[in-house]
């Protein structure tokens, strides 16, 4: 398998979003986070609908102790890649990164899971994809312009997902048709995690506070990983696996 891993982005010469940038949005929206995180993610799955297909939206609360935690902390790679810098986040008090050596203390997961939808198709790196602006840019709330519909727009779906998590970390697992993502596209499933931290110095080195969980290459960047590694560490993860029918996120 790939190695995964957390790569933290270094703070580039001529500036850009701190982490924080992609957690605060929607925190002046006078809403419960809770409920800017129905919305957010309702409406995201609206959007990117399949025609003649029902969306639905399915969302699990998960409480893991003992092996059952261990096994998740490993598979994040939360400990030391997180650990090491929980001082610098401003996390709120309780937050898990405090415990995670513990196996009896509960670690509490939320899967939200659509159907009927197209899933995180395009490029990673066209800020055009659906994968891109879900994970990677801030804010863009303009929709894809597509034969099958309108596409997602995601321009807050990450703030509101990160937002609602106590240490600020998603993972997008998505299924779908690789004719979507460009005429040399040949994988039809991703997943990578990512977290949304605060600025902060680390070993005498500048970092914005985002992080990837995935698999690195040169010059910083991070790629997710794609089919059958997706599907595997998924599972891993505790994401109920799916088949090249079962496209969405």
């Amino acid at each position: 398998m790939t190695s995964i891993k957390w790569v933290f982005e270094q703070s580039p010469e001529m500036g850009g979003a701190s982490g924080e940038g992609f957690t605060n949005p929607l925190l002046g929206s006078g809403m419960e986070p809770a409920a800017d995180l129905a919305r957010e993610v309702i409406q995201n799955s609206t959007d990117a609908q399949v025609p003649g297909e029902k969306v639905r939206v399915d969302l699990r609360r998960v409480t893991l102790t003992g092996k059952e935690k261990q096994a998740f902390v490993e598979a994040m790679g939360l400990d030391p890649a997180l650990t090491a810098r929980r001082s610098y986040f401003n996390l709120p008090r309780g937050a898990c990164l405090e415990t995670l050596s513990d196996a009896s203390a509960p670690l509490q997961l939320l899967y939200i899971e659509d159907y009927g939808t197209c899933g995180l198709h395009g490029s990673p790196t066209s800020r055009k994809s659906h994968f891109n602006r879900l994970l990677l840019s801030l804010g863009d709330g303009s929709k894809s312009t597509e034969a099958e519909g309108s596409g997602g727009s995601y321009g807050f779906g990450k703030s509101a997902c990160s937002s609602n998590s106590r240490i600020h970390t998603i993972v997008a697992y998505t299924v779908f048709d690789p004719a979507k993502s460009g005429v040399a596209a040949k994988n039809h499933a991703r997943l990578m995690g990512c977290g949304y931290f605060r600025s902060h110095d680390h070993e005498k080195l500048e970092y914005t506070g985002r992080a990837w969980y995935g698999n690195p290459v040169k010059g910083g960047r991070v790629e997710p990983l794609v089919d059958d590694e997706a599907h595997e560490y998924a599972e891993r993860l505790g994401f109920r696996r799916r088949d090249l029918s079962e496209r969405g996120t």
